[in-house]
């Protein structure tokens, strides 16, 4: 499942950055990510910053106390580019069901290129408060056909 999280303002911001309009323009997509001990539920993008801020949801018992976002860039000839952010601390751990309230994530839009079609939006890695570590599967989450 996909939540297309692209709204008309923001296909306005892209179009101003030399994307094309509507219905060629980029979509930002956060896809459902099973077996992600914590899921992306909502994100606001931006001009500067790719992604202004956004929230988390925590599946497990495991306290979260880190976390690393990833992005897959696909081009309209069907190439992909896995990208992904720095760690980023949480201020507070979060528990089971918690939402979590990122602020921006300093992902520069000056060096998205003007062929893509879609960027996907993943969590890349979670730090635990016993000190244990999760990652993604990039090239799995790469290979996933979206619905």
């Amino acid at each position: 499942m996909l939540r297309k999280l692209v709204t008309v303002g923001m296909l306005s911001i892209l179009s101003s950055l030399g994307f094309a309009q509507p219905p060629r323009g980029t979509l930002l997509l956060i896809p459902t990510q099973p077996g992600s001990p914590v899921q992306i539920v909502e994100a606001t993008f931006g001009i500067a910053d790719l992604i202004e801020g956004a929230k988390l949801v925590s599946r497990q018992q495991q306290r979260v106390t880190s976390y690393k976002l990833m992005w897959i860039e696909i081009e309209s000839n069907g190439n992909k580019r896995i990208q992904k952010g720095t760690e980023k601390i949480l201020m507070e751990s979060a528990y089971a069901g918690q939402i979590i309230n990122l602020p921006a994530q300093g992902i520069s839009t000056a060096n998205l290129r003007r062929s893509l079609k879609e960027i996907r939006f993943y969590i890349a890695e979670l730090g635990f408060a016993d000190g244990s570590r999760w990652q993604a599967n990039p090239k799995k989450l790469e290979a996933t056909k979206q619905k």
